[in-house]
């Protein structure tokens, strides 16, 4: 069609990841096909899915796969995991430029118009947060504060935000608008850490040097639901669990690579994964004369001030 003719704008490759998602990726498929930007291919993967969520994406796909410059389901048997399916879908993606999405979010409709208009400003970007929208059960919107980001992106040094992203994860993944150059460069995501992928991706992309952009524009309408497995207690399982504290240990790695000092404070810190009473204040004491404990200590009281001041 001619609409994909343009050798002059990129190639998008939209991924969609789904498992058991009959219920609701109708809704994440219909928020791509109405994306003004109209140069895009829609990968979608299935985890092993246990209800229709294929044959329903079969029967979408065949009636709307015009709309794409190519369409393209995978499927895989066993289970292996958010990480491995992220992976298997890149892989298959031949776009420039990759923009994610679970099946369960939904694109809003300028999403990659905005960010192509984004990276056509700003050439060096390689990987773009934005701002996103809760939708769903908003009493779980009170327990989640990253909807809007921005306000670390602005009072964060990169140097900041690195020692922060190495403590926990505050970046929404369902933002994020990744040059699939960097996904390869990087070996993809970690599939030893099977149920939480982007995470441990964000810190080794610090970690080899990666600077995060912000584009200051909702992209993104990501669902809040008390029986989602990033957000809700009652669905995390052991398997999750697992994954979570092979993310913590990953990220906090990441210290170490930052001198001497941060080796120290990596391995004293370790010691607060130990829940006994008094633990902090031995690690403050075995800190007492590490200047990088202070560096880090401020850095994380401002990351806390600013996580809970007012957002616009």
């Amino acid at each position: 069609m001619a609409q994909f003719d343009d050798k002059n704008i990129p190639l998008v490759s939209v991924v969609v990841v789904t498992y058991n998602s009959a219920k609701t990726v109708i809704e994440t498929l219909d928020s791509i096909i109405v994306q003004t930007y109209k140069k895009i291919e829609l990968i979608i993967s299935d985890d092993d899915s246990k209800d229709t969520s294929v044959e329903i994406c079969e029967k979408w796909v065949e009636k709307n796969k015009n709309r794409f410059v190519r369409t393209k389901i995978i499927t895989h048997t066993p289970n292996t995991g958010t990480s491995a399916n992220m992976n298997r879908a890149f892989s298959e993606a031949q776009g420039e430029w990759i923009k994610g999405i679970a099946a369960d979010d939904k694109l809003l409709p300028n999403c990659i118009s905005n960010f192509i208009d984004y990276i056509n400003s700003y050439p060096d970007a390689k990987i773009v947060f934005s701002r996103v929208v809760g939708f769903g059960n908003m009493e779980a919107a009170k327990q989640w504060p990253w909807l809007n980001v921005k306000r670390f992106f602005d009072n964060l040094t990169p140097f900041q935000f690195r020692i922060v992203l190495s403590s926990q994860n505050f970046l929404p993944a369902a933002s994020v608008f990744l040059k699939k150059s960097v996904w390869k460069g990087l070996g993809g995501y970690e599939e030893s850490i099977p149920l939480l992928e982007d995470w441990p991706f964000w810190v080794k992309a610090m970690s080899n040097g990666y600077i995060f952009d912000f584009m200051d524009k909702d992209t993104v309408a990501y669902r809040l639901s008390e029986m989602s497995i990033s957000q809700g207690i009652g669905a995390l399982s052991e398997r999750y669990l697992d994954s979570s504290r092979k993310a913590i240990s990953y990220a906090n790695r990441s210290l170490k690579e930052l001198g001497f000092s941060y080796i120290y404070l990596y391995l004293t810190r370790r010691l607060l994964m130990i829940h006994l009473p008094g633990i902090s204040k031995l690690v403050f004491i075995l800190n007492v004369f590490n200047p990088t404990y202070y560096k880090y200590r401020n850095t994380l009281l401002l990351f806390k001030k600013l996580q809970f001041c007012e957002t616009t």
